[in-house]
């Protein structure tokens, strides 16, 4: 069976892109489960799913309530090939208590979507 969590900002599971650092982060994992798969989807305005042009995105996971972040292994890729079907998805194999992702100076979206399914 699996967990899906999404990670929010604020109340909106949807993380609004500036074109700046963007960070949301999601706290308070029940650090039970040991497989995670991560997953992100760009869109824009119109809720379209769309490929950015421009930035990067990094994910960060922490086995501490306190958050101390350590890099998720294929974690760190350029935002336009968040399609790509040479990319290595990242997974984490450990207990999560938290997670974070950063966007940096993504263009051609205006929010993104990260999904983490666990086992």
């Amino acid at each position: 069976m699996s967990i899906e969590r999404f990670v929010f900002e604020g109340d909106n599971k949807f993380i609004t892109i500036t074109g700046g650092v963007d960070t949301a982060e999601l706290l308070n994992m029940s650090g039970e489960v040991k497989e995670h798969h991560i997953a992100i989807r760009f869109k824009d305005g119109s809720g379209d799913d769309v490929q950015p042009t421009a930035g990067t995105v990094r994910f960060q996971a922490s086995q501490f309530r306190d958050p101390y972040y350590d890099e998720v292994q294929d974690g760190f890729f350029n935002a336009a090939d968040v399609n790509d079907s040479s990319r290595v998805r990242p997974t984490v194999g450990g207990p999560l208590r938290a997670f974070k992702v950063t966007l940096d100076s993504v263009v051609g979206a205006t929010t993104a979507i990260v999904k983490i399914t666990s086992f």
